[in-house]
């Protein structure tokens, strides 16, 4: 079977034809790697976690309170069938909550050295800032949160939101000590 040199011809002046006339694709120079974050509240504070260091967001749940641990152990929620300590993270950090309890939410870390719901006054929302914003010093962080921040994002007016690290609560030996020692 020959082919017909003819519409090969034919076929190839018509790709010619619109590739001349073609614009080509814009380039994203303006392109910077992102990182997606989580912004919350608690002691007065606007802080970030990174997404991928939470499970899920929930608002309060029903919880039993435990007998015999800190203040700060609200106490266990069963969510979809699993056990879930509930922290008031303000009490833990030697505040507490400012918000009602209809605003306030729990951040559900769930990783391999922790399991909890962190109680917080509530969720700002998702936000994303490019890696270039990012600031390995924070100022103005109270003592009690400072342990737990590694950095922080600056936005545009020059305010740096601090990056909470979960790991590093998780790590805390008064985090994982929530019983009140009998004598």
């Amino acid at each position: 079977m020959t082919e017909s040199p003819g519409a090969f011809l034919a076929l190839n002046n018509i790709a010619q034809a619109y590739a001349h006339g073609a614009k080509p694709l814009p380039a994203q120079v303006d392109y910077a790697p992102v990182a997606t974050v989580i912004c919350f509240s608690v002691l007065g504070r606007e802080l970030a976690v990174p997404l991928d260091k939470l499970a899920e967001l929930l608002p309060l749940q029903q919880y039993t309170v435990v007998p015999r641990v800190k203040r700060w152990m609200r106490g266990i929620a069963n969510v979809r069938g699993k056990l879930l300590p509930v922290i008031d993270f303000a009490d833990y950090l030697g505040g507490q909550l400012q918000e009602s309890t209809r605003g306030q939410r729990m951040l559900v870390i769930d990783s391999e050295d922790i399991h909890a719901g962190l109680l917080v006054d509530g969720i700002r929302g998702m936000r994303h800032f490019t890696l270039n914003t990012y600031k390995s010093t924070v100022e103005d962080v109270p003592d009690t949160l400072a342990q737990y921040v590694v950095g922080g994002f600056e936005e545009p007016d020059g305010n740096v939101v601090p990056l909470f690290e979960p790991e590093f609560l998780a790590l805390d030996e008064a985090f994982r000590d929530a019983a009140i020692k009998l004598n």
